[in-house]
């Protein structure tokens, strides 16, 4: 849309058309991003859960973070790491205990004690995984 010669109602209109379209080109790179980590990470799930992973990584409090920053926290949009519900993590002879600041009774914490055991308890090495609530 030509700026020159337009008067002020005409620049308006189109300084919110391009940054309308900027936000949607930002808003699509964004998702597009968000599919690939989700696809990768379902692969990554569906390989471990049939032993179909060659290389074992030994399970470290920083491999079950990343595992966790793909568990949303649905109050805020974002994952449970960036939110800092996750308090404390404990990794010990195959046990995993992890921290999370939310009471037991909140409305949200069954389905986020779920994702949390479908991320975690793939692992090669963990045999136990307990989600612990504050009160």
């Amino acid at each position: 849309m030509p700026i020159s010669g337009a008067d002020i109602p005409q620049m308006s209109h189109a300084a919110c058309y391009a940054m309308r379209e900027t936000y949607i080109s930002f808003a699509k790179a964004h998702c597009s991003v968000l599919a690939v980590e989700g696809l990768r990470a379902a692969i990554r799930d569906y390989e471990e859960k049939h032993g179909l992973v060659s290389e074992k990584e030994t399970t470290t409090e920083e491999v079950v973070r990343r595992r966790l920053k793909h568990v949303m926290n649905p109050m805020a949009g974002l994952d449970i790491i960036r939110t800092e519900l996750v308090t404390k993590i404990e990794i010990n002879e195959g046990s995993v205990r992890i921290l999370i600041d939310l009471p037991a009774d909140h409305q949200f914490a069954s389905a986020i004690k779920e994702d949390i055991l479908e991320k975690v308890e793939s692992l090669w090495d963990i045999e136990e995984v307990k989600v612990v609530f504050t009160e």
